[in-house]
Parts: C-alpha cells; sequence; structure tokens
C-alpha cells in the first residue's frame, strides 16, 4: 500500500530525526491502515513493559528505533524517494563541527545524507531525552554521544568509491606513531 499524502514521509521523518515518539505514533494512528496499527501495537506494548519496569531503558530506546526503521521501510508518496536520496556531504565542515564537540549541528549535516542518517540522529536524540529524564545514567548516555561521534567522523573519513580500510585501531596509531 502507497500512502498518498506526499508530506507524510517529510513529517515522519523529521518527527524521527528528533526523537519524538509520541508524534510518531499519532501520526501513525491518523492513517488508520492495518499496518500501522500493528506498528502502533508494538509500541505501546513495548512502552508499557518500560514503564512497568519489565524492560530498561536501553530496550525501550531499541524498540523506539525499530518502530523508526519499520516507518522507513513503509511506501510513502511516488516520487518522495528521490527527495531524500543521499546528496554530496560536507566532509570538512563536519570535521570542523566534530572538533568543537558541536554534535547537534553535525547530525543536522548529516541529514544531507537522506534516510541513512535518520537512525543515528534518532538515537542520539532518544538517548538524550532518556538521559535528561535520569531514565539512563551519565555512562550510557557517554556511549551514546562517543558512538555517535565515532559514527561522524566514519562519515567525515569515507572517500567516495576507496574501499574503508580494515585495519585495526593499534595498527593506524602505530603508523601514526611512525610519522613522527
Amino acid at each position: 500500500m502507497v500512502y498518498n499524502s506526499h508530506s507524510t514521509g517529510t513529517a515522519f521523518r523529521r518527527l524521527m530525526r528528533a526523537g519524538d515518539t509520541d508524534a510518531v505514533l499519532q501520526a501513525l494512528g491518523e492513517w488508520n491502515t492495518p499496518q500501522a496499527a500493528v506498528l502502533i501495537q508494538h509500541a505501546n506494548l513495548a512502552r508499557q513493559q518500560y514503564l512497568a519496569g519489565l524492560v530498561d531503558a536501553d530496550a525501550w530506546s531499541r524498540a523506539q528505533l525499530q518502530l523508526y526503521q519499520a516507518i522507513l521501510e513503509m511506501p510513502f508518496a511516488e516520487g518522495e524517494e528521490e527527495k531524500y536520496a543521499p546528496q554530496l556531504l560536507d566532509k570538512s565542515q563536519l570535521r570542523r563541527l566534530i572538533d568543537n564537540r558541536d554534535i547537534a549541528p553535525a547530525l543536522r549535516l548529516c541529514e544531507t545524507l537522506g534516510d541513512a542518517s535518520i537512525l543515528m540522529q534518532a538515537q542520539y536524540e532518544i538517548g538524550r531525552k532518556l538521559f535528561i529524564a535520569g531514565a539512563i545514567g551519565l555512562e550510557t548516555w557517554e556511549i551514546i554521544h562517543h558512538k555517535t561521534i565515532y559514527l561522524l567522523w566514519q562519515l567525515a573519513e569515507e572517500t567516495p568509491g576507496k574501499p574503508k580500510e580494515k585495519s585495526s585501531l593499534w595498527t593506524r596509531i602505530g603508523r601514526f606513531l611512525k610519522r613522527r
């Protein structure tokens, strides 16, 4: 089934980037389709388990990201796929933002990558909200934060057409020290 609202995909992408699961579920409810009903049911079950203390914040975060992934796999309005095709990324600007620890602007810059960056941005926003709410500790938030920085660095260092080097961290450190 293809959904007829051309702005539907745009709205969902914006809500998912913000990690606003409540609004995503509300928008799904407005679709009134069997597929949307199933996604809502699964998300509400995961939320109830989280609120009842049956699962931790990490499991609730994963459930939200799975919901977002399922939505991204849904067919939206025709022609919308081209709108969200990846574009070139200004890698030097991305490196500057990462160096300055400006993670939120770096994530916004990655929006040019289309749907490929939504889950990364959503994971960061969901983690930030859980940390602010006190649902996850500083250690977990720092893991999410550093994982996001690592993913951003990976994006900044990728060269189109060049295969990724499969060397360990220690090999790269050794090469760096030999150059000095």
